[in-house]
């Protein structure tokens, strides 16, 4: 399904979010970064989110990694160790 322009806007926020979520210090955010960076430079040449392969790698990895943080990040606010 082509999206245009519309689907374009969509994708880079949904993009841009999921770099706000994962601009954290530890090994899960740093692996959620680069799964995305994978597919943000490998969609300049070839859309892989409709890769079955492609596509699967990017969901778990980015929804694993992005869940640990924040998962880390409400134990941190229950223990009174968040960052400011």
């Amino acid at each position: 399904m082509q999206w245009g322009a519309v689907g374009v806007v969509i994708f880079y926020a949904m993009w841009r979010r999921i770099f706000a979520l994962l601009r954290v210090e530890g090994l899960a955010a740093w692996i959620g970064l680069m799964v995305v960076l994978q597919n943000v430079f490998s969609s300049l040449f070839n859309s892989h989110l409709f890769d079955f392969h492609e596509g699967w790698m990017y969901v778990l990895g980015v929804g694993i990694a992005g869940g640990m943080v924040l998962r880390a990040g409400s134990e941190a606010e229950s223990s009174g160790t968040a960052r400011p």
